[in-house]
């Protein structure tokens, strides 16, 4: 990701105390606690908005936030919903959020952690395990962090295979309104998703099977957006396995929303690649 080199005196201020951060050399900065850590990014949160380069935030500025936003998510002892949050907001940065790779993981490892503790003890075990309320969203946020990064979050990818087979239910996911089911938010599609962005070489062969195998609509749905970011890979092996099991889906998944995803997938890729002959392809002169 890109980043305007422009820096607001007012958010220049506030790294410089926060951080110690001057002119590219890190100085030891203040011990934090999680409270104080939450409160930096609430408060760049709302400075950066939707996007970090509308905030005229350069790429110094943005090292400095995800450094913080690391020291969040890694802190086991902070209010978990804030560490997803810091993982929600570390997502505007896309492969700049690289270096929270392995925070994000070890958040992730805890919340399915802490979900199997709350299984084990429960009175009647299925084969879905029972995670405390909250923990689809919290899981979903920072898998779908992950698949912002991208390729540099490479050493993510056998944990984001392991959420793809981890059932998720809350134990209020009965309650309407009260499950982040609801709101639609799918840590297992999300994951899949996350495979594909990642582009891996190893990545289509996980997608592959999860489109053909996996009982849920909505993780099978995760993984043919995964399959069209494959799609679009440089290796042409991988590109092409990803588009020849589109078109598989499109003409033997038992739902019919998802036929009709693969097939409209297939044809923005399609055009994506008309699009690139033409602009390839020598202008003729009149």
């Amino acid at each position: 990701m890109f980043f305007t080199q422009r820096v607001s005196i007012t958010f220049s201020a506030f790294l410089l105390v926060s951080t110690g951060l001057v002119y590219g050399q890190t100085l030891p900065a203040p011990a934090t606690t999680s409270q104080q850590t939450s409160r930096v990014v609430n408060s760049t949160s709302s400075q950066v908005a939707d996007d970090p380069a509308d905030a005229g935030m350069d790429a110094v500025a943005a090292q400095t936030v995800v450094e913080r936003l690391v020291v969040l998510i890694s802190d086991s002892e902070a209010d978990p919903d804030k560490r997803a949050k810091a993982c929600e907001f570390l997502a505007k940065f896309g492969q700049s959020g690289a270096p929270a790779v392995p925070a994000i993981m070890g958040f992730i490892e805890h919340q399915l952690t802490t979900g199997k503790l709350k299984h084990y003890f429960h009175a009647r075990p299925s084969s879905v395990v029972i995670f405390p309320e909250g923990t689809t969203g919290r899981l979903a946020r920072a898998v779908h962090a992950l698949g912002e990064v991208g390729p540099m979050a490479g050493e993510a990818l056998p944990l984001l295979k392991k959420v793809t087979v981890t059932p998720v239910r809350d134990t209020l996911s009965s309650k309407a309104g009260n499950s982040d089911q609801a709101k639609g938010m799918s840590p297992r599609a999300l994951a899949a998703e996350a495979i594909g962005k990642i582009g891996r070489p190893e990545s289509v062969e996980i997608l592959v099977a999860l489109s053909n195998n996996d009982p849920n609509a909505d993780t099978r749905s995760g993984a043919l957006k995964g399959l069209a970011k494959l799609a679009s890979s440089n290796d042409s092996r991988t590109s092409l396995t990803a588009s020849a099991q589109l078109r598989v889906i499109a003409f033997t998944d038992p739902h019919e929303g998802i036929r009709e995803q693969a097939s409209e997938l297939l044809e923005n890729q399609a055009k994506k690649q008309l699009t690139r002959v033409v602009k390839a392809s020598p202008q003729k002169k009149n």
